[in-house]
């Protein structure tokens, strides 16, 4: 009313905002992230377990359905770019899915690196080789054809069955699954010490 002394404005206080979002929703989001991807990472398996076999279809569609949940929670904690997300000009954003920078033909040739080389250093290759955008490609491909022209077609590919194929993908899915959790992992304890 009238003659009322007007209240002081109280202080915006980023500190205080930055904790609150870090511990109500950066932390928690990219602890859901880290869940997904051990979740992700044992579906993965189950699938190659169960290749050549009459769960083969159910695995991997179960396979494709935690690929679904994580990227759900991968587009949530995609748009916390601060923090270690924003380093080193999003370099852990692309470990981890390097959209638009994929290439479905580099999965290929991924797939048949390993198969000659079964210790190769996927962290050394490009981030289109590896990632959340590759194991869509390889969880969800309609085919076993390689998506490479001939001439950077994967060597051997033309002579394997369609039974080594899927293998190959399926064991270069797992190792993609396994870098891809590593860099969430990395990501989960940047957070939480940060």
């Amino acid at each position: 009313g009238c003659g009322e002394e007007p209240q002081p404005t109280p202080k915006f206080d980023a500190t205080l905002m930055m904790t609150n979002l870090a511990h109500n929703h950066f932390v928690p989001a990219v602890g859901q992230l880290d869940e997904d991807a051990k979740k992700l990472y044992g579906a993965t398996q189950k699938w190659c377990a169960a290749l050549g076999t009459a769960d083969e279809a159910a695995k991997l569609s179960g396979a494709q359905a935690a690929w679904k949940t994580i990227m759900a929670t991968w587009q949530r904690v995609e748009l916390m770019k601060i923090g270690p997300l924003a380093a080193s000009s999003g370099a852990l954003r692309d470990d981890i899915y390097s959209w638009p920078t994929a290439s479905a033909c580099a999965v290929d040739q991924g797939v048949g690196k390993l198969k000659l080389e079964p210790n190769f250093p996927i962290q050394d290759m490009l981030v289109n080789w590896r990632g959340l955008d590759a194991l869509e490609y390889l969880l969800f491909a309609p085919s076993l054809d390689t998506q490479c022209p001939d001439s950077a077609k994967p060597p051997l590919w033309d002579v394997l069955s369609k039974t080594d194929k899927a293998k190959a993908r399926c064991t270069y899915a797992l190792l993609v699954a396994a870098n891809a959790g590593g860099h969430i992992a990395t990501l989960k304890h940047a957070w939480a010490t940060d």
